[in-house]
């Protein structure tokens, strides 16, 4: 069966140490993931928005995000502070990023 290829050279890279089938679970693991995190960034108590930038930051750049990861660790050490939040038009920028970021790696995921 053919393959989309990976969509950048960081998932390319796990697929020549993991294969293609575990590749491709990652990545829809990241994405299955995503809608949740988002969530957990929404939250109010800024430990449960700290770890799901955390996650964010290293899944994406498992992913070959690196702009999306580079921003997540900023925004790690910002929620680092007690009571630290995010607004809501930095959630929305965030889901939108994300989203444009997934339309490549669910086109990986098309046979």
């Amino acid at each position: 069966m053919d393959f989309h290829p990976p969509p950048n050279e960081r998932l390319a890279s796990l697929v020549s140490v993991l294969g293609v089938a575990d590749t491709r679970e990652l990545v829809e693991i990241f994405l299955d993931s995503t809608p949740a995190l988002l969530r957990d960034l929404a939250s109010t108590d800024s430990t449960v928005a700290e770890r799901a930038a955390h996650s964010l930051k290293s899944s994406g750049r498992q992913m070959g995000l690196s702009d999306l990861s580079e921003r997540m660790a900023r925004l790690e050490e910002r929620l680092r502070t007690p009571g630290a939040t995010l607004s809501p038009p930095e959630l929305k920028s965030i889901s939108d990023d994300l989203a444009e970021a997934a339309k490549p790696l669910q086109a990986y995921l098309k046979r």
